[in-house]
């Protein structure tokens, strides 16, 4: 199961070719993605028009959804935050921690562009694409 970060989503819709974008397009074609609440509501608050909201909205709906709250979601999250912060390291993004510790606890792949996901995985035992 892999997760896609909404930074990877937004290359992908938006058309981009990026490194991470084109890995998604072949996962897509062969492995199952899983779609976070928390991701989905990032991409869908961060569209410009009905259009691309409806066309987004449409395209992740056929994937599975999949609530990323619940207590040992929480208490990692918590702890990949505090033990980064003793580090010296900031995430600047508290829903950073919340997908980090979802795909561990799941052990599930997280497809990211995001510097805060390479920190995270030095400490904690994040699978990466």
């Amino acid at each position: 199961m892999i997760v896609v970060d909404s930074t990877v989503w937004i290359d992908f819709f938006n058309g981009r070719s990026t490194k991470k974008s084109i890995i998604l397009e072949k996962v897509m074609q062969y492995d199952r993605i899983v779609l976070l609440d928390l991701i989905k509501i990032e991409l869908l608050q961060g569209t410009k028009t009905d259009t691309d909201f409806d066309k987004i909205n449409q395209a992740l709906s056929l994937l599975q959804l999949e609530n990323s709250l619940d207590s040992s979601t929480i208490s990692l999250s918590i702890e990949i935050y505090r033990t980064l912060r003793k580090k010296g390291i900031t995430i600047r993004k508290t829903i950073d921690t919340i997908i980090a510790a979802y795909c561990i606890n799941n052990g599930y792949t997280l497809l990211h562009n995001d510097r805060d996901f390479t920190n995270i995985g030095k400490c904690f035992f994040l699978k990466v694409l």
